[in-house]
């Protein structure tokens, strides 16, 4: 790549310097030569002026003489006098007569390099001066006479112009050599330039090409350095993508690794268990052999409700679950879902309460779903809460909101964003013994944002946690959250 960029880079500076010189070049010949023009006009004009002028002063000197007109000496005679006079011998004249034929009755070759065409002589009659360029020549002509007042062609039957021709001199020309030296040396600055540049750009993209080589062959530690000179704000948001990439997947890593450990003991611990009491039974040692079945159907049933966790979760992402959206009546079913806990309340000191608005509130949802969730929050709820639980309805029927208060030792700041989280881990501990999966919050997101709706978690160290549930209202869209509840739950479980 950095091949291919030096490459690049010095071909657009060859070709700026090459469409510059010729540029320049080309420029500088159009205006030479349109200089070259206008002093020729300008010069033909004069010298006609001059010729003509002394023309008639010769002619009025003959006419003073009494030398009639027929005894005068022939017109190109007179003319070459006068050239030689006013030293214009250099200076070619043609000579053409009424029809705007070139007159080379006495002898003489069609002067300079320039031939003027029937038109351009037509207009040199007319009191006009010509110009133009010919091949690598400029030239301009301006008639002088004979002509009298009228314009009409006058003695002999033609008319002389004065014809003026030159190579124009491009300065250009000259410096040529010298714009291909310091093009020379530009294109070896350019080359160093771009050289240095090019490395320069691609050396944080060669890392990030080593990092993501690393990650994808399991080193989930590697990252990409971040300097001061990262070759460009695109490259460092770059590296910086890279890095979070890479600290997510090792996040996901370690958390799936405690996932597994969890989930592990939360296996080990009722099968541990469930073979010891059928191993008492089995060999009579069990004592109250009704007692230990007990025991055994509740460590079971504890198995069958982390296993039907782990189905739903793994439903709820391959998204193979159907839902049944219907008008539900929040107030009813936050009740029914309540009076299901209160039995195995009794003894542990902690109160379940529920808070009903005046009227109902209705929904658009899955009712088993919804009571899924609730039922997930009240649960974890009542295994964080001191002395008491509070489950409360909203009163805005355009808001459906669900509320789960507890007033346990609340979540670690650093925790609140991660409490959905799949596989995350609080640092808090609760205060009744763990009888659930773990996974409760995790489904609690993935059901309620598959219901169109939004959860999400406040709570501070010392004074409790309160969830709130946001449902979209009946024959409304998917409420946003209003932002006060605190930070928007991600995945996973508290």
């Amino acid at each position: 790549m950095t091949r291919r960029l030096t490459t690049t880079i010095l071909g657009v500076v060859v070709a700026t310097l090459v469409v510059t010189g010729l540029g320049t070049l080309l420029l500088s010949r159009l205006d030479s030569r349109a200089t070259t023009e206008a002093d020729l006009r300008s010069q033909s004009a004069g010298s006609a002026a001059m010729l003509q002028a002394a023309g008639r002063v010769i002619d009025a000197s003959l006419q003073r003489n009494g030398i009639a007109p027929a005894d005068r000496p022939n017109p190109r005679v007179r003319l070459a006098a006068v050239r030689r006079a006013l030293d214009l011998e250099d200076m070619d004249v043609v000579v053409f007569d009424a029809s705007d034929q070139l007159d080379t009755s006495l002898g003489e070759p069609y002067p300079g390099p320039v031939r003027l065409d029937a038109d351009e002589l037509a207009a040199l009659r007319d009191g006009e001066t010509v110009s133009g360029s010919a091949g690598r020549y400029v030239y301009a002509a301006t008639a002088f006479g004979p002509l009298d007042g009228s314009g009409e062609i006058a003695e002999g039957g033609y008319v002389a112009a004065v014809l003026l021709t030159r190579e124009p001199q491009n300065e250009a020309t000259g410096a040529w050599r010298w714009f291909v030296l310091s093009a020379t040396a530009s294109v070896v600055v350019a080359l160093l330039a771009t050289t240095s540049l090019s490395r320069r750009l691609t050396r944080p993209l060669r890392a990030a090409t080593d990092v993501t080589t690393r990650v994808a062959g399991g080193d989930l530690a590697a990252r990409v350095p971040e300097t001061a000179d990262r070759g460009g704000a695109e490259l460092g948001e770059l590296g910086r993508s890279i890095n979070a990439m890479a600290e997510a997947l090792e996040r996901s890593r370690v958390l799936e690794q405690q996932f597994l450990l969890s989930v592990s003991h939360d296996l080990r611990t009722p099968l541990t268990s469930i073979r010891g009491y059928a191993e008492a039974i089995a060999d009579g040692t069990a004592g109250d052999g009704t007692a230990a079945a007990e025991i055994i159907l509740s460590e079971a049933r504890r198995l069958d409700r982390l296993v039907r966790d782990l189905l739903d979760l793994a439903r709820l992402e391959a998204r193979q679950f159907s839902l049944h959206p219907t008008l539900v009546d929040l107030g009813a079913l936050v009740a029914g879902v309540a009076d299901g806990f209160r039995p195995d309340l009794e003894g542990t000191g902690v109160t379940l309460s529920v808070e009903l608005p005046p009227s109902a509130i209705r929904c658009d949802a899955d009712p088993d779903r919804l009571s899924q969730v609730v039922g997930n929050l009240a649960e974890n709820a009542l295994k964080y809460a001191a002395t008491e639980v509070r489950i409360a309805v909203g009163d805005d029927p355009s808001n459906p909101t669900i509320e789960v208060i507890d007033d346990g030792a609340g979540i670690p700041a650093a925790d609140v964003p991660h409490v959905f989280e799949r596989l995350y881990q609080t640092q808090a501990r609760p205060r009744r013994k763990e009888t659930g999966s773990g996974l409760g919050l995790a489904i609690v997101w993935e059901l309620t944002t598959a219901m169109g709706g939004s959860v999400t978690v406040t709570s501070a160290e010392g004074l409790g946690t309160r969830m709130v549930v946001r449902m979209p209202g009946a024959g409304q869209p998917p409420p946003a959250p209003s932002g006060d509840e605190g930070q928007p739950a991600d995945l996973g479980g508290r």
